[in-house]
């Protein structure tokens, strides 16, 4: 862990180096888009790994697959599961797939406006 703090004695360095215009100009937002930078470059990303099968379903469906052939081809031993089983199985996995696909996108962030105060 040493080499590690070594190393990001080293990248503060240079930030302060590169950018100090920046860090003067406004230190905590310059702080605040670093970390969100080292966050995004960093394991894990954000929200849980996504599941081959759904992804595997979407692009079944986007190709017009019906849904009986994609329950097939995507739920792990399909034909082997008894009618309760399957029709739980079908339902949750129509579910997770209609989850991703209408997944809310992260918001852009808006630019803060300062409150003018108005002088009579």
């Amino acid at each position: 862990m040493a080499r590690l703090a070594q190393r990001v004695r080293e990248f503060t360095d240079a930030l302060r180096r590169d950018y100090g215009r920046e860090i003067h100009r406004n230190p905590r937002a310059f702080k605040h888009q670093v970390v969100r930078l080292v966050r995004l470059g960093l394991p894990p990303g954000p929200g849980r790994p996504p599941d081959e099968a759904i992804t595997r379903a979407i692009q079944l469906r986007e190709r017009g697959t019906p849904w009986l052939e994609v329950y097939r081809k995507c739920i792990p031993n399909f034909a082997d599961l008894g009618d309760g089983d399957r029709q739980l199985a079908m339902t949750r996995f129509r579910s997770a797939v209609r989850s991703r696909t209408h997944q809310r996108k992260p918001r852009k962030s808006r630019p803060h406006f300062q409150r003018q105060e108005i002088h009579a």
